[in-house]
């Protein structure tokens, strides 16, 4: 899934809802429930991303958590370096 993609989608149906429904002095009744309409969908296209989003980033952080941590090392190694090996 292409998240800026879908993300540009909604946000230029989103733009062109509102423009209509701004102009609704000039518009018939038909056309201002379209765009209300529109900007129904375009509101419930943006919540089911925002959802999507909120999962994917809950997956990854149970990914990242599941990691086992490395065992410790005794304290003195590492330490020393021999530079005549």
């Amino acid at each position: 899934m292409d998240i800026s993609r879908i993300a540009s989608a909604v946000s230029q149906a989103s733009a062109t809802a509102s423009a209509a429904v701004g102009n609704a002095s000039n518009a018939s009744a038909g056309d201002i429930i379209a765009a209300k309409d529109a900007q129904l969908s375009s509101d419930v296209s943006v919540l089911t991303l925002k959802k999507a989003i909120d999962m994917q980033a809950q997956g990854a952080m149970a990914l990242i958590e599941a990691i086992p941590q490395p065992a410790s090392n005794p304290p003195h190694l590492g330490n020393t370096i021999d530079v005549r090996a």
